[in-house]
């Protein structure tokens, strides 16, 4: 099976120093076994743009900005850009970009032309379900076949 690329967007990161989505994208990250997955995470820096890997995730710093309020929308759109620029620029077929807390749901229209160009489909978790999920260990059938 050929490897699929998982872009994570709207935590602050792993690994994980806050709760919420960040634990459920560590829990997500750290128990993976399927091999085929590549994850992609979004994290939240103070400092320059850079790459480290966590739990065998590829970690991408988005530097924050001092723009108040108005930042967390700026994190996710800049998470969402770089997301859409590697996947582009690495060929990455049938990529999944899946969007926690969507505070851009305003802008993504103005993507979605580029990502149904480049063959990714989009996830959205608006909400804290994860949090239940993973606190439950009940499943739905998207963390079945991704988490699995």
């Amino acid at each position: 099976m050929k490897e699929k690329h998982i872009y994570i967007i709207g935590s602050k990161g792993i690994p994980a120093k806050y709760g919420g989505f960040e634990t459920f994208v560590e829990e997500l990250t750290a128990h993976q076994s399927n091999k085929n997955l590549k994850y992609h995470v979004a994290c939240l820096s103070n400092d320059i743009q850079s790459n480290f890997i966590h739990n065998g995730a590829d970690c991408f710093n988005i530097p924050k900005k001092n723009i108040g309020p108005a930042n967390a929308i700026y994190y996710d759109l800049a998470a969402l850009k770089y997301s859409l620029k590697e996947i582009e620029e690495k060929n990455y077929k049938g990529a999944i970009i899946y969007i926690l807390a969507c505070r851009i749901g305003p802008f993504i229209g103005h993507y979605k032309k580029q990502m149904k160009k480049l063959g990714i489909t989009l996830m959205v978790n608006p909400d804290g379900e994860c949090e239940i999920i993973w606190a439950t260990r009940q499943k739905p059938d998207f963390m079945r076949v991704y988490a699995a």
